[in-house]
This record gives structure tokens, sequence and C-alpha cells, in this order.
């Protein structure tokens, strides 16, 4: 919690000795323990309690899938351990940007989250703020892979969407209570006009309702192991 403070109070250009004194500490204290580069090793560690050690750039495993907070994480531990290092140097924002060669309001929306940087950037301004590589590294690598899961997760969903409606087309459009009868029961119709208004059912449902309408549970599966792995994007609700 402290750390964030500290970002967001030299995001916000206070003096280094009202930080101090709203911490109660001297300034030499709030210079030692929030350097920016032992700030960087404690987001780090905070991100590895958060997602676990970092593996390859692909999806996670089903048992250890995280959380829709842990797969937003990464992304912001990196903003603001690069805020951390540009706001923890005696140099302004501006004057970080034109040293590590991007445009100062690239470099805003960086450490705002807005924009996922590319490594090539993410180092020139690292070593611009004379920052641990490393450490920064581990966090872009951890964004990068919880942004590659994310997208993963939606071009499931939208191939899951589409098998699903182009096999109740094909089956002439069966209303949820024929799907129910001809399922024996195995799809609910409420099941059903889930399925067709794209919310995501338990396997088992979805299994049956591709099994009746003629289609290939097998093909199916994967789709939905990975879409059920993402969080469900937000409905909007429509505008009076």
């Amino acid at each position: 919690m402290r750390d964030a403070l500290v970002q967001q109070a030299r995001a916000a250009r206070t003096p280094t000795a009202q930080i101090a004194a709203a911490l109660g500490v001297s300034t030499g204290t709030l210079a030692r323990r929030f350097a920016p580069a032992r700030l960087s090793r404690r987001l780090a560690a905070a991100l590895h309690a958060a997602t676990g050690p970092a593996t390859d750039f692909g999806p996670t495993s089903a048992s250890h899938s995280p959380s829709a907070s842990a797969t937003e994480e990464p992304g912001r531990l990196l903003a603001m351990a690069l805020g951390e290092l540009v706001y923890g140097t005696s140099f302004s924002g501006r004057a970080i940007a034109r040293r590590a060669g991007v445009d100062p309001s690239y470099l805003s929306r960086m450490l705002s989250g807005e924009r996922r940087p590319s490594w090539e950037k993410t180092e020139r301004v690292t070593r611009a703020c004379q920052g641990d590589v490393e450490t920064i590294r581990a966090l872009w690598e951890a964004a990068v892979r919880a942004d590659s899961t994310r997208a993963a997760g939606g071009e499931a969903r939208a191939t899951l969407w589409g098998l699903l409606r182009g096999l109740h087309l094909s089956a002439g459009r069966p209303n949820p209570q024929v799907i129910e009868r001809r399922s024996a029961g195995r799809v609910r119709g409420d099941d059903a006009t889930a399925l067709l208004r794209r919310e995501l059912r338990p396997w088992p449902v979805v299994s049956a309702f591709v099994a009746t309408l003629g289609g290939s549970p097998a093909e199916a599966m994967p789709l939905w192991s990975e879409a059920e792995r993402q969080p469900a994007p937000e409905r909007k609700e429509p505008s009076a």
C-alpha cells in the first residue's frame, strides 16, 4: 500500500519532504526504503505471489489458471514499476522520454497502463532511469503473458459462439423447448436460451447441446475449456 502511495505522490510531483512527513520518516529513510530499484523488486515479488513463477508465453494450464484480478495485475504492476523509476529520478518525464527515444505522450500512456510497450521501449526507459533491467523484464514478460491469455480466451469464445450458432442454424433453428426434448432433458430450455445468447454454461450442458444439434463435442471441448478460463465480457445495457 505504501509503495502505491509513494508512487502516486511522486507522480503528482509532491515534494519529497512532504511525502516523508506523511509517512513519518526522514527524507533519507524515504530515499533508501522507496528507492526505484527496491520498489521494482517489491513489485516483482508481489507479482510472483499473485501469478506464480514465469513459465512460457502461452495460456496457463487449467489447474493453475489465474483469477481475473490476477490476470490484470501484471500490467498494472509493470506500469507502477516504470512510474517508480521515472518519478524517482531527478529528471522530468519529458527529459526521460528524450533520453529513451520515445514520445513524451507515449511515455505518459506507458506509465498510466494505457499502452503495453514493446520490450525495446521498456528497456530504453528502464536504462534511461538507471533501473534494474532484469526485474523490469520479468514484469514485462508477465504482463505480455497475461495479455496473451486474455486474447486467447476472447478468440475461443468467438469461435465457440460461431460453432453453436452454426449448429443451431443447420438443425433448422429449433426453439429451446425442442432442444430440451431432443436432448432427453440433458439441456434444459433455459440453458439452451443462455447458450444462444452467448452465455457460457458447464461443459456437460454444452456437450449435450452440441451433440443434440448434430455436432462433435470433441471439436467444441478445447474452445469451451479456453473460454471458460476467461472472465466473461461485460454486457452493455441498451441506452434508454
